[in-house]
């Protein structure tokens, strides 16, 4: 993965460690919450990115 990828998997992880006492997220959730903390800017194409890198992030078995 790019380090790119894996500096949007580092905030994935701390948005979802921030709400995973309380319930499961949709990737939607999560990009609210990113572009929120400042990480993503709210537009399409950063949504399409998120959702590419998550999938990534699950098939390697590093996002759960």
């Amino acid at each position: 993965m790019r380090r790119s990828s894996l500096d949007l998997l580092a905030a994935v992880d701390r948005v979802l460690n921030r709400y995973t006492d309380r319930l499961l997220l949709t990737i939607r959730q999560v990009w609210y919450s990113l572009i929120s903390d400042g990480v993503l800017a709210k537009e399409t194409r950063t949504y399409k990115r998120l959702i590419e890198v998550i999938g990534m992030g699950r098939r390697s078995g590093r996002t759960p």
